[in-house]
């Protein structure tokens, strides 16, 4: 193929890819390094011609004296070629220009494309560091998230996105950029969460204090065909939800910060949502301690009340699954330390039977849903669709501090989410001990 041909083909292969929304294919990009090889190397021996035309020596017989008219012009044809000049030739140098300004264009594309795949935390921190402006996708996808969160968290360093964003427009022309590398914080939280198992309310993306209305329901009463209603005395109720701050940090080297591949940066991703993930199930299904403040949420146990006294057969499982059932709650499930589910795993129905009470991880077919963040020697039976867990903003807050670590050749990474955690109705739940 021709020098024409090969930039006409690769830039037919990133249109489509851009019509497709899509990023360029691994076979895509290899295919485009090699007809960029090609182009070169098609330059190299255009170039290589004309040298050669220009020290060809002057042939016997041939004058080395010329006229002006002979003379090539700084266009490199003599005045009687450009005479001869046809339409059809300046339409070609006209072509030609278009031709290597579409060759620009593909190299900004493929840039633009290349540059999707790669929002990058790691180099996000390493500007912050270096006291560098961010690169171009990094500031867009940070500014993006800082817009939406309405005074939560606009004094970080770094803020990504706790959702997916279908497209973020970064550059002056125009030009989206799809932020498929930016995790997805709050899914990450959810997975393995323990609450998220327990299926607990979720409220997200918050912007103001909530006052979550709870319907104590009313009563309903036999009547005479004429006599008159009584009334039912239904009445609401509410919870207060506030953004409460939780923080977790973690400490990285600075020969870290260098690293520049996917599992590097997945490691600071994963590391900062684990070490939030861990402080809201350890809050909430803490001990009895755990009591909250103007600071904190107080966990289930406290809230509840701790167990009074110790289980130590199924009858006793029973009867404390009798009590919560009272409450005409939804279906119920176990949250429980690792051991009380060793505790579980060793109790027999009882009587002449000896078949045991746990089976398949439920006890006689309640989930059972364990954790060494819940309260030791604890389970809480409960419908869980009555506790909710709501968030504040869009994003994960980042601060990054180069300097308490410094000599010990470390930075601190600071992440930051707001949320608040309430128990609806406590009769719903009930907390026993092994």
């Amino acid at each position: 193929m021709t020098i024409e041909e090969l930039k006409n083909v690769s830039l037919e292969i990133v249109n489509k890819a851009e019509a497709e929304q899509r990023d360029l294919s691994e076979d895509e990009n290899k295919t485009l390094e090699e007809y960029k090889a090609k182009i070169a190397e098609l330059r190299a021996m255009e170039d290589d011609k004309k040298e050669e035309k220009v020290d060809a020596p002057v042939k016997e017989g041939e004058s080395e004296d010329k006229t002006s008219e002979d003379i090539p012009s700084e266009s490199g044809k003599t005045e009687e070629e450009k005479s001869e000049d046809k339409p059809e030739d300046k339409e070609e140098k006209t072509d030609n220009k278009q031709s290597e300004r579409n060759l620009n264009k593909l190299e900004t594309k493929k840039d633009i494309h290349m540059e999707k795949r790669n929002f990058s935390l790691l180099r996000s921190i390493r500007s912050v560091v270096n006291h560098e402006k961010f690169n171009e996708i990094d500031e867009a996808v940070i500014n993006a998230v800082k817009a939406e969160n309405r005074g939560f968290g606009n004094d970080a360093q770094i803020m990504i996105p706790m959702e997916e964003r279908a497209a973020i427009t970064v550059s002056n022309d125009g030009d989206d950029v799809v932020a498929t590398d930016v995790m997805a914080v709050l899914p990450a939280l959810r997975a393995g969460s323990l609450w998220d198992k327990l299926g607990i309310k979720t409220l997200t993306g918050l912007k103001d204090n909530v006052k979550y209305p709870i319907y104590n329901g009313g009563n309903a009463f036999f009547e005479g065909e004429n006599d008159e209603a009584q009334d039912g005395a239904g009445t609401f109720t509410s919870v207060d939800l506030a953004p409460k701050r939780i923080s977790a940090y973690l400490t990285i080297s600075n020969s870290f910060l260098l690293q520049d591949n996917a599992n590097a940066e997945n490691v600071i991703r994963e590391d900062l949502v684990a070490a939030l993930r861990q402080k809201i199930d350890e809050t909430i299904f803490g001990d009895a301690t755990v009591t909250g403040d103007a600071k904190s949420f107080a966990s289930v146990i406290a809230t509840v009340g701790d167990a009074t006294g110790s289980v130590a057969t199924f009858a006793d499982l029973t009867e404390a699954e009798a009590e919560v059932d009272d409450s005409n709650g939804g279906p119920l499930k176990y949250a429980s330390d690792n051991h009380f589910k060793a505790f579980a795993r060793a109790l027999s129905y009882g009587g002449k039977s000896t078949r045991m009470v746990m089976e398949n991880g439920n006890i006689d077919g309640t989930e059972l849903h364990s954790s060494s963040l819940v309260a030791k020697d604890h389970a809480i039976i409960g419908d869980w669709n009555q506790a909710v867990l709501a968030s504040w903003g869009n994003g994960l807050q980042l601060i990054v501090d180069p300097y308490t670590r410094a000599k010990h050749n470390e930075t601190v990474i600071i992440g930051t989410i707001f949320a608040d955690f309430k128990v609806l109705r406590p009769e719903c739940f009930k907390v026993v001990k092994k």
